[in-house]
């Protein structure tokens, strides 16, 4: 049997993590739908993103062996330079490096660094993962434009091929690194396995929303409470809103608290804040409302949007992500992001009845499948790390 490439991942954070979002859950996806074409071998923390504590579960600072993959969860105290590079030189029996982040300093630059002095002389490969989007870039701006001029002007990149995970990322590596960047697109994979979808059903002027997300600015939680809170209600309807994920930015949560509490004052409304949602609850959790709501400054995929069409949950969401023309598709809806715009489309779901909206839960999941199941983006990932 001939062998298989070895690939060795480094992310800062991984399974059973969840709170770094959709960059843990596109790895694993990935890993599964390709580990009959490849080896894998991931390099990540001991804990998950925000926490001063590793997880309970695994082992640290050794070599695990799992059914897809090998992996290594490493400590603080191994995190630092000199061990880092003894164990990058040391664990030699790889071919490719993927890295998953530009600006995460131990999981890509160190590496970058490391190779530019010699310790190794494998291919490198950076997925962005949407660091490059402008929203993303938006935020810590001018941080980001010093560092991004340094590494260009130091021409450390200058080898290193770049993984995009859409034609717009393609486009912003091209116009940081310019034109002659060696960039491959090669889609987030979705999960092979078709989800279980429950029922749930609409009632006219009954609406149950789910936001699922980091608080963090680009998300735009508080842009949602404040377009609510601009929104008059029909004496019997009845809008709930629940608010899962971590908060990465706590004065914003804060912020978003006070919001809701306005607007619970008003009429019909029932928003409440849910805290961290644990992965293994999250298709379940899902199910349990009529649609997902995320109004993003900037997606570079938006993993929580192709899990909620999964199990059949239609989505509200702006039009700065991948996902476009969904009302075409009938599976929900791409809208500018405009307080007017979604409060017109809120009242609209308010207004639907049972019928459209089963007929949208069942368009929701057979699109996501066949989405997830697209073998062309195998290709991609296969012809990305030959």
């Amino acid at each position: 049997m001939e062998k298989k490439q070895h690939v060795l991942i480094l992310t800062n954070h991984f399974l059973p993590g969840y709170k770094g979002g959709g960059t843990i859950r596109s790895v694993a996806a990935m890993i599964e739908r390709l580990n009959q074409y490849f080896d894998f071998s991931i390099i990540t923390a001991d804990r998950d993103l925000g926490e001063n504590r590793p997880y309970p579960s695994v082992i640290i600072d050794s070599w695990i062996e799992s059914m897809n993959y090998n992996i290594i969860y490493l400590s603080p105290a191994y995190l630092r330079i000199r061990r880092l590079m003894r164990l990058i030189k040391t664990f030699n029996n790889y071919d490719t490096v993927h890295l998953n982040s530009f600006f995460n300093y131990k999981f890509s630059i160190l590496i970058i660094l490391l190779k530019r002095i010699g310790v190794f002389q494998k291919k490198i490969i950076v997925c962005p993962h949407g660091e490059f989007n402008e929203g993303a870039l938006a935020m810590k701006s001018v941080k980001k434009k010093i560092f991004i001029g340094m590494m260009k002007y130091s021409g450390v990149y200058r080898n290193v091929k770049w993984h995009a995970t859409t034609d717009i990322e393609a486009k912003s590596i091209k116009r940081i690194f310019g034109i002659n960047a060696d960039v491959s697109i090669a889609e987030v994979l979705m999960n092979k396995k078709p989800l279980m979808s429950f029922p749930i059903v609409k009632i006219k002027r009954e609406l149950k929303l789910i936001f699922m997300s980091r608080i963090s600015p680009l998300k735009n939680l508080d842009f949602l409470l404040e377009m609510l809170l601009n929104l008059d209600l029909e004496p019997n309807d009845k809008l709930t809103l629940d608010i899962y994920g971590p908060p990465e930015d706590k004065n914003l949560l804060v912020r978003c608290k006070l919001i809701i509490t306005e607007l619970n004052r008003k009429n019909g409304f029932c928003v409440t804040y849910k805290g961290d949602l644990q992965y293994e609850k999250v298709h379940e959790t899902i199910t349990k409302y009529h649609f997902f709501i995320l109004p993003s400054k900037g997606e570079n995929f938006g993993y929580a949007i192709a899990e909620s069409l999964m199990v059949g949950c239609p989505v509200i969401i702006s039009d700065k992500t991948p996902w476009r023309d969904l009302a075409k598709e009938e599976i929900g809806w791409d809208l500018e992001l405009e307080g007017s715009i979604f409060r017109e489309c809120i009242l609209y779901c308010l207004e639907m009845e049972d019928e459209h909206y089963q007929n949208m839960r069942r368009k929701a999941q057979d699109y996501a499948e066949k989405k997830g199941g697209n073998n062309e983006i195998i290709e991609r990932y296969i012809e990305l790390f030959f």
